[in-house]
């Protein structure tokens, strides 16, 4: 969950990126778009498995775009580093609440729900 929450912030920076030094068109569009995906889809992803992979999925395609849309160093180091962040945060191992039923199981974690 923390790593969705992570996700929803840093595409907020991502959405604003284009605004704060000059982009290529088309890397500005991709990063907006991008930003904006996984900012509505990061707290649904919480609960929504499929929300979750999309997220990662959009970050992959952020990430990969480096080599495709050449721009100033500025822009290729954030699209790295928020992509991956990103994918990481969509493929990240899903939180499970485990019922205690009054004692503690041996080797397990358990979350009050």
């Amino acid at each position: 969950m923390q790593f969705m929450m992570f996700s929803a912030l840093v595409s907020s920076w991502l959405v604003c990126t284009p605004m704060l030094w000059a982009h290529q068109p088309a890397k500005a569009a991709l990063a907006a778009a991008v930003g904006l995906v996984a900012m509505f889809l990061s707290p649904l992803g919480v609960w929504w498995t499929p929300a979750r992979k999309i997220v990662g999925a959009s970050g992959a395609v952020l990430a990969l775009s480096n080599f495709v849309f050449f721009d100033g160093m500025a822009t290729l180091v954030n699209d790295s580093v928020v992509g991956v962040s990103l994918l990481l945060a969509g493929f990240s191992p899903k939180i499970k609440v485990i019922a205690a039923h009054g004692r503690d199981v041996p080797g397990t974690t358990t979350y009050a729900a």
